[in-house]
């Protein structure tokens, strides 16, 4: 729903030719599974929708920074030490 609101273009198959054989593959994603379609979009786009959905559902969100280093308990990864673009003069 949130894809389809933004305007990403359903794609319901495709055809791939590659290497020396100029034949083509094709295939259908319905052929696949439960699920007729994927959606074709930039990247930048998806990965804006991933984030506004991410702060949505409650994630603290830093942006323009840069991890160091991962910070564990118990052997588990429970946050990350970081650095904010212009604030460590980087």
């Amino acid at each position: 729903e949130l894809m389809d609101a933004r305007g990403f273009e359903r794609k319901y198959g495709g055809s791939l030719v590659w290497g020396n054989a100029q034949i083509p593959w094709n295939f259908s994603f319905i052929e696949g599974g439960s699920h007729p379609y994927a959606y074709h979009t930039r990247r930048a786009d998806m990965d804006s929708l991933i984030l506004d959905r991410a702060r949505e559902l409650g994630a603290f969100v830093i942006e323009e920074a840069t991890v160091k280093e991962p910070v564990e308990n118990d052997g588990r990864v429970v946050g990350v030490r970081y650095t904010i673009r212009g604030m460590d003069g980087g």
